[in-house]
């Protein structure tokens, strides 16, 4: 097992969501977007970069360059861990969900686990990710902070645009610990 040091860049993220200036007046209705539309795409928008990040200056995400249980027993030799974790796209999920056996039987992953690992449904994975949780950690550099500001033709039509962002890094302590197929490298290995 080899290690190669790296720096783990750091990267600001942000997320918005256009409101009319009424909604600004009406606080109840603006915590709603906050918490929800406005959190809910920045969380999205950072998960992807965790995930995909390709970025020379800032978060390299953590996909590597083959079914599951091989993917499994890989990260087990390669990296000396034991996996904790499937990240699966939304239609790879779908296909297993409903994959029959010979008899006509659907196999299902009971309880969200496969092999031991427990099952994430994410639908910023294009594939599968077998991982160990604890071979990388999100890192905070700032906190959650909102502004308010107009963009394009905002003005005329009595709107704002509110941004959340945050600055993040990945730290990666065990790189092989993560790996990686894409669907279309599941397909054509099926085929």
């Amino acid at each position: 097992y080899s290690y190669k040091d790296a720096v783990a860049n750091k990267e600001t993220l942000a997320g918005y969501v256009p409101v009319s200036e009424d909604t600004l007046k009406d606080y109840d209705e603006l915590l709603s977007i906050i918490q929800h539309d406005l959190l809910l795409d920045l969380n999205s928008v950072t998960d992807d970069h965790m995930f995909s990040g390709n970025n020379s200056t800032g978060i390299v995400g953590i996909k590597n360059t083959t079914a599951i249980r091989k993917m499994r027993t890989k990260v087990m030799l390669t990296a000396k861990r034991v996996p904790t974790h499937v990240l699966v796209s939304p239609i790879i999920k779908q296909e297993i969900d409903l994959y029959k056996t010979e008899t006509g039987l659907y196999q299902s992953i009971t309880g969200d686990v496969l092999w031991g690992m427990k099952v994430v449904e994410d639908p910023n994975c294009d594939g599968l990710l077998v991982y160990d949780s604890y071979a990388a950690e999100r890192r905070s550099i700032h906190g959650t902070t909102v502004d308010v500001d107009r963009i394009n033709d905002q003005f005329i039509h009595n709107e704002l645009c509110i941004r959340a962002e945050h600055t993040k890094a990945l730290q990666v302590r065990y790189p092989d610990a993560f790996c990686y197929a894409s669907k279309t490298n599941l397909d054509t290995a099926a085929a």
